[in-house]
């Protein structure tokens, strides 16, 4: 049993990284890349080569009925002025699953 949240966190980190999440993740975002077009995706004009995404959390929700993870990552446009590479932040991408690692929902999200 978890004592400190040091433990608690830990514990949930584990747990996350042995269902592989955030491969789950890049692969289904990869999937919405690679599904619809840029004039699906409403990308704004931006070069879809030239987006990356950023590992920037997980979120644990605790339900009654149901307890959720959610594995984010956010999405960044990144412009090479020649001396240097910029890096903007668009939007991000979240995957849902439950606590076996099974899809629940998911967001794509641009700004």
């Amino acid at each position: 049993m978890c004592k400190t949240n040091q433990e608690i966190e830990s514990f949930l980190t584990n747990k996350s990284e042995s269902l592989s999440l955030k491969a789950m993740a890049l692969a289904s975002l990869e999937k919405i890349f690679s599904n619809n077009t840029m004039e699906q995706l409403d990308l704004n004009g931006l070069d879809r080569t030239r987006i990356r995404q950023i590992f920037e959390r997980f979120e644990y929700h605790l339900g009654n009925s149901i307890s959720i993870i959610k594995t984010r990552f956010a999405l960044y446009h990144e412009i090479d002025n020649g001396t240097s590479i910029k890096s903007n932040p668009i939007g991000y991408y979240e995957l849902e699953t439950n606590f076996d690692g099974e899809f629940s929902d998911e967001y794509f999200v641009i700004y």
